[in-house]
């Protein structure tokens, strides 16, 4: 038997034994993305006020490139998922509606709902009742975040998320710049209106 039909089986064995290795960490990512949405049910309704925040958010991302309406139309589904009540959104672009901009940013006006604490009396969001929901950002989690969001979603989780009531926050963010690194995922709990 020649060499070459010699090393042809342990090539062979050395794929299967790598291909069984990627299935494996893939099954194992996966399952980790499960097991939080299983326990993510919302909990008992508790008081709550909502604080009043304003942000200038520039995307700031090498992957994909945002129109003005597009950055806007991002922002305001990652703020609505993950509860805030979102007032005006304001455009800051140099190319104008539709075309993409590099420098594309945004003013945002938004509220988050947080827990009441002992010391809110009469405050102007009193009254407000939430809850402890799972949020999921990922490829389709909502329908709307793609690959090429991946940097916009680690931009939202480092600016925008601690304005936000959050805890149990799981980061599976590894962007690459100039790169389509594949399924991303971003998970927490957030304290959100009970209705939403």
């Amino acid at each position: 038997m020649s060499p070459h039909y010699r090393r042809f089986p342990a090539l062979l064995l050395a794929t299967a034994l790598g291909a069984l290795a990627a299935l494996f960490a893939g099954a194992t990512t996966f399952a980790s993305d499960a097991a939080p949405a299983a326990a993510g049910t919302a909990s008992a309704p508790a008081p709550g006020t909502w604080v009043d925040h304003e942000y200038r958010f520039p995307s700031m991302t090498f992957t994909s490139t945002y129109s003005c309406n597009g950055l806007i139309d991002k922002v305001r589904l990652l703020l609505r998922t993950s509860g805030a009540r979102v007032g005006k959104i304001q455009p800051l672009c140099s190319n104008g509606y539709g075309r993409p901009d590099r420098l594309a940013q945004v003013d945002v006006h938004f509220s988050t709902l947080q827990p009441a604490s002992g010391s809110d009396n009469g405050s102007a969001g009193a009254g407000s009742t939430g809850v402890w929901k799972r949020v999921q950002f990922g490829i389709n989690r909502p329908y709307d975040l793609q690959s090429g969001d991946c940097e916009l979603v680690d931009r939202f989780r480092a600016v925008l998320l601690p304005m936000f009531a959050a805890r149990e926050v799981q980061n599976n963010l590894r962007c690459i710049p100039f790169q389509d690194t594949g399924p991303f995922g971003l998970s927490f709990e957030v304290f959100a209106p009970a209705a939403h």
